[in-house]
């Protein structure tokens, strides 16, 4: 295992075994659903270009995601689709003036490309969350992005989704019909697809937290599921609303969710969503709240027989893979890890260590935690899924420089993004989780030449704890690696030579490792074309030559060249 180039902190972490029951028996669910059905509202808007491409990467590999932004930029969030890794987060136009940024990397989190969306007639969009959506993977007709925001000033729930981000044509903003008042908090997590059975909508879940006229809550949680039919067209949603009938959850904040499925593209009570929120209870103070939904038993938030309270404590953040599921959340001070491996039907706790705000996602048994401490991001993995947990490393790399805050650091396999106000306001910064290189620069050289001759490609690439990189060139293209160069300091650009002995015409790439071994992407391919030297024989010449082999050794050596 790779040791970490980051500050460690020596903590002794500890672990608590006593199960936290969750839930009761599902035959003794009373259902009196308290939902409301909604219709959506396409959202006009303008797309506002920031920076492209910069590569802003310190020692440690963090990379600014907010480029060129001039305001403040927080609360950002994480996730991935098949071409890019994808951040959004809340940029602060003015106090009553909020956008939704978008920023995705295509070289594995080198570098990034910003834009700001501004809404029409919505003043305040914030609180932006995002997923990607595989429908298809479950029967659905719509794969790509999806997000959810809210619309303090003018009580707004609102969602978006798009195909391709790279591309603002197949951008969709809509909000749903009806107020949202005092909204607050939204969530939404990826592979959300399921089918809620009490009105047959099938698509997408995500959660809200306002005000519910039909509980007269404040701070209500609600589940919403969107309903997409075979033509990718959505139509509707119905929201559930949790008015507390079994537990209380409300006045509600800082609600997380995750999404988990078996391997069976058919929904199974293996498919489900598991929730999370703090609840401010006024007599013994917060508290964090566990719910499981299963869509074929109990699609209400309100009459899930899978809930309860997982302890004190506040801002919890969830992660789940299979039967595993990691709360974290802060208590006494302390990162607290409230761990199970039943689906959340029980519960144990270890201490991570001192910090507040934390995130985490999981992988099978293996978890990744982030949290702030005095200012600082850390990084603590688990591989026995939460119970014990390694030493912290820290991310940022200017100390002192990451906000603190609910919400402000996100967490994903593919990175980790955070608020940081290194550059004098609010900007969002990323750093991969992981120890490898970046993915290399298209290789640059040379597209057609001929064998026998000498040709030169160029490359770089940054490694995240900013170890020396060493390339490893396909010439071939079979994916396989031909060639590795030395070792070169991170972000260096490097230069290497090939000559081709025979034809080929294909795709050059090229992928590095760092001194620990810890291997890259491959780059984008560079198509060449090297064709075979074609043989010019002139008969009588020749046989001139060989008579007087010392004649003309200028024209011997052209003809040789040929």
């Amino acid at each position: 295992m790779k040791k970490l180039s980051y500050f460690v902190a020596g903590l002794l972490l500890f672990s608590s075994f006593v199960a936290i029951g969750i839930g009761k028996e599902a035959g003794e669910v009373e259902n009196a659903n308290i939902f409301d059905l909604r219709d959506a509202e396409t959202i006009p808007f303008e797309v506002i270009k920031l920076g492209e491409g910069k590569r802003t990467t310190g020692l440690a590999g963090n990379v600014l995601v907010s480029i060129d932004s001039e305001d403040d930029d927080q609360w950002p969030a994480i996730t991935q689709d098949p071409d890019n890794i994808v951040v959004t987060w809340t940029h602060k136009a003015s106090i009553l003036e909020s956008n939704i940024g978008l920023g995705y990397s295509q070289d594995s989190g080198g570098s990034f490309t910003a834009v700001l969306v501004a809404l029409e007639e919505i003043a305040m969009a914030e609180f932006s969350d995002i997923a990607y959506v595989d429908g298809s993977n479950y029967g659905g007709a719509f794969d790509g992005l999806w997000g959810v925001f809210g619309g303090p000033m003018d009580n707004v729930y609102g969602f978006y989704r798009m195909t391709d981000i790279t591309d603002d044509t197949t951008y969709e903003f809509s909000s749903w019909t009806g107020e949202a008042p005092d909204i607050s908090y939204v969530a939404i997590a990826d592979h959300t697809w399921y089918n809620e059975l009490n009105y047959d909508y099938t698509g997408p879940t995500n959660m809200y937290i306002s005000y519910s006229d039909l509980c007269s809550l404040d701070g209500c949680p609600q589940h919403i599921i969107t309903g997409v039919d075979d033509t990718g067209a959505i139509t509707g949603g119905v929201f559930y609303h949790d008015c507390q009938q079994d537990l209380d959850t409300a006045p509600a904040k800082d609600c997380d969710m995750e999404c988990v499925h078996d391997a069976s593209p058919e929904q199974t009570l293996e498919d489900f969503v598991v929730l999370t929120w703090q609840y401010d209870d006024p007599e013994e103070g917060s508290k964090i709240v566990f719910k499981r939904i299963e869509f074929d038993t109990e699609p209400d938030i309100e009459y899930t027989p899978y809930e309860g309270y997982i302890g004190p404590g506040t801002n919890p953040n969830v992660g789940a893979s299979g039967d595993n599921v990691v709360v974290v959340y802060t208590n006494g001070g302390n990162i607290v890890s409230a761990y199970s491996s039943d689906e959340g039907d029980t519960f144990a706790t270890s201490t991570i260590g001192p910090g507040k705000f934390p995130a985490v996602y999981m992988s099978g048994s293996d978890a990744t935690c982030a949290y702030v401490n005095e200012g600082n991001l850390y990084l603590v993995k688990s591989e026995d899924g939460g119970e014990n947990w390694g030493a912290p490393g820290r991310i940022n790399d200017v100390d002192g420089t990451v906000v603190e805050g609910e919400n402000e650091i996100d967490i994903h396999s593919a990175g980790v993004v955070w608020t940081d106000d290194r550059d004098g306001d609010k900007n969002i910064y990323y750093s991969p989780v992981g120890n490898a290189p970046f993915k290399p620069s298209t290789p640059d050289g040379p597209t057609s030449g001929r064998t026998g001759q000498s040709q030169t490609y160029s490359t770089s690439t940054s490694d995240p704890n900013g170890d020396d990189v060493s390339y490893g060139w396909d010439w071939n293209g079979d994916s396989v690696v031909d060639e590795w160069t030395g070792f070169n300091p991170s972000g260096a650009p490097v230069s290497t030579s090939h000559t081709w002995n025979a034809d080929f015409t294909g795709e050059i790439k090229v992928k590095a490792k760092d001194t620990n071994d810890d291997e890259s992407p491959w780059s984008n391919p560079l198509s060449v074309s090297i064709p075979k030297n074609k043989a010019v024989t002139y008969p009588l010449l020749q046989k001139f030559l060989e008579i007087f082999p010392n004649a003309f050794p200028l024209l011997r050596y052209i003809l040789v060249g040929l």
